[in-house]
């Protein structure tokens, strides 16, 4: 039972995991980076968006799924409209992973 506790502890004071996310858009144009989340909330509105600037570049990822696997078949979805998204592994809150 304490190792039980100490796992519950440990999710609650870190709500993050190591997870997979599909990276749409890297550029260093503001503009195509909002262009991109607009055109990909369009398509796919259930699904979260966050972009980050890593100076120089805007990073639009997309969605979170626990596995490889479990992002394979929405990845084909999203390379129909985004030809060059990738795969990304990315530390994300547990409440964002796609059921």
């Amino acid at each position: 039972a304490v190792m039980m506790n100490d796992y519950l502890l440990k999710n609650q004071q870190n709500p993050t995991q190591k997870a997979w996310r599909i990276q749409i858009i890297t550029t260093n144009d503001r503009r195509k980076m909002e262009s991109a989340i607009s055109k990909f909330r369009k398509y796919f509105p259930d699904y979260e968006t966050n972009w980050s600037h890593e100076n120089p570049y805007y990073k639009v990822k997309v969605a979170a799924f626990e596995t490889k696997e479990d992002l394979h078949s929405f990845l084909l979805q999203v390379k129909q409209h985004f030809p060059g998204a990738i795969p990304v592994v990315d530390d994300i809150q547990k409440s964002e992973l796609v059921e």
